[in-house]
């Protein structure tokens, strides 16, 4: 139950931070189609004909140990090392910057993203 909550709030924290103008980062908030994503993106970080990547977070299950090395099933607290990193999806274009926080991306083909998922300039 505790990992769930870990791996909840790490997840909040990527999304919550999505839309933090100050990085190229940002997130898709909506699909129009199966080739066009509305992102969390605007005209201070991208442009039209831009290239921008997708990712999707991915915690690593396997690798749960307790900090002394050690497993089993006791009370695990704060000493738990999840392995958490991104893992790309994929690329795609911005085709409209629509304002100074969102625009909207012509997928390449092939590409699946839904709605959270993680895009960054490239």
């Amino acid at each position: 139950m505790r990992l769930l909550i870990m791996i909840s709030l790490i997840g909040s924290v990527f999304i919550l931070s999505s839309c933090t103008h100050s990085i190229m980062r940002g997130s898709v908030v909506m699909k129009s189609n199966n080739r066009l994503a509305h992102v969390c993106l605007g005209d201070n970080e991208v442009r039209e004909g831009d290239r921008v990547a997708f990712y999707s977070g991915y915690c690593d299950e396997t690798d749960l140990e307790r900090v002394d090395g050690s497993y089993g099933s006791e009370e695990w607290g704060s000493s738990i090392r999840v392995n958490c990193s991104k893992r790309r999806l994929g690329y795609g274009s911005v085709k409209k910057v629509l304002n100074s926080h969102f625009s909207i991306v012509l997928l390449d083909r092939g590409v699946n993203v839904s709605e959270g998922t993680i895009v960054e300039k490239d």
